[in-house]
């Protein structure tokens, strides 16, 4: 009964994810991405704030990235990219040994999610991206504490 429960209450909470990222034009798979790096490091409101502040320096990262090859480009040609990352990951391992900022995964799914929307640096983009980020840990709270309920208060049927 508890993994019915649990199963259930977790679709729910996935078709209430696209219910709402369809109709805002969220960014679903973001989202998602939220929600697993909720369970991944942590659901605490400390963990979640540590999390969300480090996937948004990796989304900056990614934005000094990509400009700093832009206009390396004219003199480097296709090495710009490429060098311009070199430098900057080898930063990042050394920005790691900073407190509460040592998760690099996290600083990681910031440079996945710009990189992989692509967006044009206005307000609106990011605006889109942090709702999306932000619904993803709301939702991944919502499951993990729903499914701590439902193990602490269901009777003892096995599923």
């Amino acid at each position: 009964m508890k993994t019915f429960l649990t199963a259930i209450s977790t679709g729910f909470l996935g078709a209430l994810a696209i219910a709402i990222a369809f109709p805002l034009h969220l960014h679903a798979w973001v989202l998602f991405l939220g929600w697993v790096a909720c369970y991944i490091f942590g659901s605490n409101f400390k963990s979640i704030g540590q999390t969300i502040l480090q996937i948004s320096l990796g989304i900056l990262l990614a934005v000094i990235i990509r400009e700093t090859a832009a206009a390396l480009a004219p003199k480097l040609n296709r090495f710009a990219f490429p060098l311009v990352v070199l430098v900057s990951i080898t930063a990042l391992v050394y920005l790691s040994k900073i407190k509460g900022l040592e998760n690099i995964a996290a600083w990681f799914i910031g440079l996945i999610v710009f990189f992989g929307i692509q967006p044009e640096l206005n307000r609106d983009s990011f605006f889109l991206i942090a709702i999306s980020l932000l619904a993803g840990f709301v939702l991944g709270f919502s499951n993990k504490t729903l499914g701590q309920f439902i193990n602490k208060n269901t009777s003892s049927i096995t599923s």
